[in-house]
């Protein structure tokens, strides 16, 4: 089983922060997920993995947010592993963007966006995003957004 952080970041509008993929990433290349996400290395726990990667993903460090756990679930991919997934939530400000230092080896670009236009295009361009978990979870994890006092819209 492949163990994996999640991390959705979110503006004080309700948007969420999309990472694009690096082209040349093995696994989904060039393709729009989570703010933030990375398999764990061995010994490492969910926390542990979830700073690591904000860090080399976005040069986010962990004095900048309090990421809130959102859920946990098991998620069968078509490569034939499972992967369990933890998945996290921080609100930021969105003007924390301009700290954002994108690492070009992990990340091709970010882009703020709200629910409504990422499921639009989870509908109308499903190849652009990442497709295995995406449509699985996806629907899941902005369902338990707006349970959580972290929803889009909310202060």
């Amino acid at each position: 089983m492949i163990k994996v952080a999640m991390l959705w970041l979110v503006d004080e509008d309700g948007e969420l922060l999309l990472a694009r993929r690096a082209d040349h990433k093995k696994q989904d290349p060039g393709l729009w997920g989570p703010s933030v996400t990375g398999k764990l290395e061995a010994g490492e726990s969910f926390e542990e993995a979830l700073v690591r990667e904000a860090d080399e993903e976005l040069a986010l460090k962990p004095n900048t947010y309090e990421p809130r756990f959102l859920f946990e679930t098991d998620f069968a991919h078509p490569d034939g592993e499972t992967r369990q997934f933890r998945v996290c939530v921080a609100k930021v400000p969105r003007a924390i963007i301009g700290e954002l230092v994108v690492d070009p080896n992990e990340v091709a670009e970010i882009k703020w966006s709200a629910i409504p236009t990422i499921k639009e295009l989870l509908n109308s361009s499903p190849g652009e995003v990442v497709v295995a978990s995406a449509f699985v979870l996806w629907d899941q994890i902005f369902e338990a957004l707006t349970n959580n006092d972290l929803h889009p819209g909310q202060t």
